[in-house]
């Protein structure tokens, strides 16, 4: 409780849940994400609230349920990750790079990314969920709806207070 008043008070922190902080920054990144798709700013931000709040609750989740994953495990679907986007001919490495100031620097993002991410899909992998949504698919969407609903329960569940 006392942690949680810390981070509710401190100036870089978007929104606390029962066990995580979701930064400014990230919910910043993904309003950027849907405002540069085209969404107003209104639709935009609530989107990135959703999105870091569901992201952040699978995280932990991930996690208590011992998802975690090594550096080890990350530099290597970064190296998997650099192979692909070097031999990608249809310039998305270059695209990638944008709005970094370096090579070196969207590498370092990148880590952050899959620090989360690798978790979330180890765990969501062991659930049997698709999660991917097809477009041939529209008589069956119980496991998009699943997951849906499992993200919306976790990040219930995690109880967000917004810091603004």
């Amino acid at each position: 409780a006392s942690q949680k008043k810390k981070y509710l008070s401190r100036d870089d922190i978007y929104a606390v849940g029962n066990n995580i902080a979701i930064s400014k920054a990230e919910v910043q990144q993904y309003t950027d994400f849907y405002l540069n798709n085209g969404e107003s700013e209104e639709n935009a931000q609530k989107l990135a609230e959703k999105d870091a709040m569901e992201r952040n609750a699978l995280y932990v989740a991930a996690i208590q349920n011992g998802y975690e994953v090594t550096e080890e495990d990350i530099n290597d679907w970064l190296t998997e990750l650099r192979t692909m986007l070097e031999n990608d001919t249809t310039g998305a490495y270059q695209s990638a790079m944008e709005g970094f100031d370096s090579e070196d620097a969207y590498w370092k993002y990148e880590y952050e990314v899959y620090r989360v991410d690798l978790p979330i899909q180890n765990y969501v992998s062991s659930l049997q969920i698709d999660t991917n949504v097809s477009a041939d698919s529209e008589n069956d969407n119980t496991d998009t709806d699943a997951f849906s609903e499992l993200k919306q329960r976790l990040a219930d569940e995690q109880n967000y207070k917004l810091t603004t």
